[in-house]
């Protein structure tokens, strides 16, 4: 009996139980129809999308969907914590990586891609059939830098919250939708 009850105590201090934490669900129909009628995906910018899943504000991490209708370079940056992708149709790769410099070497539909706290990098998406679509889960702040590594900018789950925000006030989307995906 004292065992369990030890037992029991070493699992409250590993994994404390937090009231008023929910788990997020979504349901939704994941296809290139859905996605362009869908009004709550986010227009970065030309040809590039973003639907977020989870914003959790006590990690500072975000879980989100990137939909590019035309093949993309983005800007050189850093994460202050690892990113986990998985690509769901296009291809995906890093210019500064030598493993990198082969076809062969770069992520293509169904591969899981992984990058450490630190990594610089520049990364790109090809579309495959007229889209590139990707799943990541991103830890803690994105750091933009020059082409002189001068810093430009960042972002985190805060500076995503508000951009979600705004997009939702100026599309008139109901605020509430953006308060079962924040923790």
């Amino acid at each position: 009996m004292e065992i369990n009850n030890i037992d029991f105590k070493f699992r409250e201090l590993v994994i404390p139980y937090r009231e008023g934490i929910n788990e997020v669900i979504i349901r939704n129909k994941l296809d290139k129809n859905s996605i362009d009628n869908d009004p709550s995906w986010i227009k970065m910018c030309d040809h590039i999308w973003i639907k977020y899943l989870c914003l959790d504000t006590k990690n500072n991490s975000y879980t989100n969907f990137m939909y590019c209708t035309k093949s993309i370079n983005g800007p050189l940056h850093y994460h202050h914590g690892s990113v986990n992708a998985f690509i769901i149709n296009g291809t995906y790769g890093i210019y500064e990586h030598k493993k990198y410099q082969k076809e062969k070497d770069y992520a293509d539909a169904g591969s899981y891609v992984y990058a450490p706290a630190g990594t610089l990098h520049r990364a790109y998406m090809k579309v495959h059939n007229g889209y590139y679509l990707g799943f990541s889960i991103t830890q803690g702040a994105v750091i933009y830098l020059n082409d002189n590594h001068e810093f430009i900018g960042y972002s985190d789950v805060f500076t995503q919250i508000d951009n979600l925000k705004k997009h939702y006030e100026t599309h008139n989307l109901p605020l509430s939708k953006i308060d079962a995906i924040i923790q």
